[in-house]
């Protein structure tokens, strides 16, 4: 293939990307675990 440096490139944004948006939900994940949703009946905060 002639177009290495694109592909690699193109892999290197999805796996980046992929990578951003996982991190996001875990600490979304997190926080919904030690605070609750906000919503009545809700998880209450331990604060």
């Amino acid at each position: 293939m002639y177009m290495d440096e694109v592909v690699f490139a193109g892999l290197l944004i999805i796996f980046l990307t992929c990578g951003f948006f996982g991190l996001f939900y875990a600490m979304i994940r997190r926080d919904i675990a030690r605070k609750g949703t906000g919503a009545p009946g809700s998880k209450p905060s331990q604060s």
